[in-house]
């Protein structure tokens, strides 16, 4: 039986073509703040804190941080 782990690729935006591989659990913040593992600094769009990315291989799951953007 083989190790799991969990690949996320983003396909648009301008991190397009970053990935992600996750091989044990993981939470990550997604938004504009530096502090933010997954940071989009210039997009309009993004609130400071604006979803998490949870990973616990197989699984994935975001959530929303209920962000007005």
């Amino acid at each position: 039986m083989g190790e799991d782990r969990v690949k996320v690729r983003v396909v648009q935006g301008p991190m397009a073509g970053s990935e992600f591989t996750f091989g044990e659990h993981d939470t990550l913040i997604v938004g504009r703040d530096p502090k933010c593992p997954i940071n989009l600094p210039k997009d309009p769009c993004v609130s400071r804190h604006h979803l998490i990315l949870e990973v616990c291989p197989p699984e994935v799951r975001l959530r929303d941080l209920g962000s007005r953007n």
